[in-house]
């Protein structure tokens, strides 16, 4: 139901897939408001969270305790000024996604219309 909570759906996935781990894969711009995501304390308790360099992210802005935290893995990857949201608008405006996600999440987004 709506709202969608990260928190929450990290939990449903582990009730129901006992035998996975699930990481968080983040972009360094949401790492600096990861503390008012609901219950921010229990995915990293839970959690790995796995973060990419975005262009333009003001690292010091990123509280300490988040930054440092040893369930965030920082990592050194090429800047890409790529976004879900950016990807989005491309699918909403007709334009190809092609080389900008794996064919097979290209092919499940047409499938289910998602976004669209």
């Amino acid at each position: 139901p709506k709202p969608s909570y990260t928190v929450d759906t990290l939990a449903y996935l582990k009730d129901r897939y006992e035998q996975h781990e699930f990481s968080l894969l983040l972009g360094s711009d949401n790492l600096r408001y990861f503390h008012k995501w609901k219950n921010y304390q229990v995915i990293l308790e839970h959690h790995d969270i796995i973060v990419y360099p975005r262009p333009n992210t003001n690292e010091e802005k990123i509280r300490d305790e988040i930054k440092n935290h040893p369930a965030i893995r920082m990592v050194d990857a090429p800047l890409m000024d790529i976004s879900a949201t950016f990807i989005r608008k491309c699918l909403k405006n007709d334009i190809s996604i092609k080389y900008l996600v794996h064919d097979r999440v290209a092919e499940y987004i047409y499938d289910r219309k998602l976004y669209f």
